[in-house]
């Protein structure tokens, strides 16, 4: 009998949100490496949409009048991925395979109101479980992708797997909503992180992409989500027009930040960003002045070692005061001891 010691139980149940993370990594694909609207893993007839997708991804509290609500009319749809990483994360302590089933079982069948289908609850879950353990097998032969086109591909095969152990119509219909987010996530950062593009092509192509995924939910993808809120849209926005950026003056670069933060936050928040900025222009400055002065007690003829590294101590402290001083040893120490 399979032992399922606690790690290896998180490990390989909660697989599928490793791989999600793996693949909503941004990466820096060439300008026609990801077509918009090219290879749906999933058949547009049978995606799902942005409202129920949002009702879907996350849960994991599933009340007992939910139970019956959801799985009343058959146990595969929207929820059923989730609700089974529900009962694996409450039934993680399970020493083996066959005691984790009886007792999500027993769980299933002591609910009141009485769940209606909780024997074929029982026995998807039991397949579930079994077809989490085969994937992480198969999957390590199938390495990292390293581009957005890899990425998407990697996430076909993931289906296409699980199409050939439950049948095409359950696969899809379990894992739909997943796949949705995972590769609209993959498209955008591809479009996102494209540094070949300007700022204005790249805003047009998003724009696009958001009509072509999510139709008439289109306008609320950006707020719907962690990306809408507003430090990360802020930093995306730069790294959208990062090829702007880069061929801006300073002024123009400074003018652009500051009207892209009026954009999204208050003008208290702009003016902590002013402040912070003022600090690290400040830093900036003293450690110009902290290398220059170190430069010229390294210079002096005849200075011993013991000398100088007291001299550049003090030094330290007059600049950064006691504990600056200690983080710029800190910083300087992991420099060296990264060969920098």
């Amino acid at each position: 009998m399979e032992r399922l010691k606690h790690p290896k139980v998180i490990a390989v149940c909660l697989l599928a949100v490793a791989a999600a993370v793996a693949l909503g990594v941004y990466f820096r694909p060439a300008p026609r490496d990801v077509p918009i609207n090219a290879g749906y893993i999933i058949d547009r007839n049978r995606d799902i949409g942005l409202g129920a997708l949002l009702k879907v991804i996350g849960k994991s509290d599933f009340s007992d009048a939910e139970i019956n609500r959801y799985f009343s009319k058959g146990v595969v749809n929207d929820y059923t991925v989730c609700f089974f990483k529900s009962l694996q994360w409450r039934f993680r302590s399970s020493t083996d395979l066959d005691s984790h089933y009886d007792e999500v079982c027993r769980y299933l069948h002591s609910r009141r109101p009485r769940v209606k289908n909780a024997d074929a609850l029982c026995g998807l879950y039991r397949k579930f479980t079994e077809y989490e353990m085969g994937l992480e097998k198969t999957m390590k032969s199938w390495g990292s992708p390293r581009s957005a086109a890899e990425a998407l591909a990697f996430l076909k095969r993931e289906q296409e797997y699980r199409r050939t152990f439950f049948g095409t119509e359950v696969a899809d219909a379990l894992f739909r909503a997943e796949i949705k987010s995972q590769e609209y996530s993959i498209r955008r950062s591809a479009v996102v992180n494209n540094s070949t593009l300007y700022g204005d092509v790249k805003m047009r192509m998003i724009d696009a992409l958001n009509r072509e995924m999510w139709g008439d939910e289109a306008d609320g993808i950006d707020r719907a989500t962690i990306a809408g809120e507003p430090y990360n849209r802020y930093r995306e926005k730069l790294v959208i027009y990062d090829r702007d950026l880069a061929e801006m003056t300073a002024g123009e670069r400074a003018d652009f930040i500051r009207r892209t933060r009026k954009e999204f936050f208050s003008e208290e928040v702009v003016k902590r960003f002013e402040e912070l900025d003022a600090v690290k222009e400040l830093d900036k400055q003293k450690l110009s002045e902290y290398y220059r002065r170190e430069k010229e007690i390294m210079g002096v003829p005849g200075k011993s070692p013991e000398a100088r590294d007291r001299a550049i101590r003090q030094l330290q402290v007059e600049i950064f005061g006691r504990e600056g001083a200690q983080a710029l040893r800190k910083m300087e120490d992991l420099h060296r001891a990264g060969g920098e």
